[in-house]
């Protein structure tokens, strides 16, 4: 299980780290969800595993939720939704779309 949660922890880190580029932000909706479940792995394998050998879990629980702390941060800044008129400049009202209200 502490092997799983940490390669689990390192391919949500790579997708991290791509979701930062321009356009590519939307990775961030999908990105969450799959590092809190490579956070309830860690959180398992923690349960089970003998204390002398829980390193990997830990780091893996480590990674996944350095990973949702930051995606939820870049969410956040850049409006997190698909309303029109958050997050893009020059999209919404700006751009003579009408935004309900």
């Amino acid at each position: 299980m502490g092997l799983i949660s940490l390669v689990w922890g390192i391919v949500a880190l790579l997708w991290m780290v791509l979701a930062f580029i321009p356009l590519l932000g939307w990775g961030n909706w999908f990105l969450i969800p799959f590092a809190a479940v490579g956070a309830v792995i860690a959180a398992i394998g923690l349960l089970f595993t003998h204390a002398s050998k829980r390193g990997r879990a830990k780091t893996g629980l480590l990674l996944n939720g350095i990973v949702i702390v930051v995606g939820v941060i870049r969410l956040s800044i850049g409006g997190g939704s698909s309303e029109p008129g958050r997050g893009w400049p020059g999209r919404g009202r700006a751009a003579g779309v009408k935004c309900p209200r």
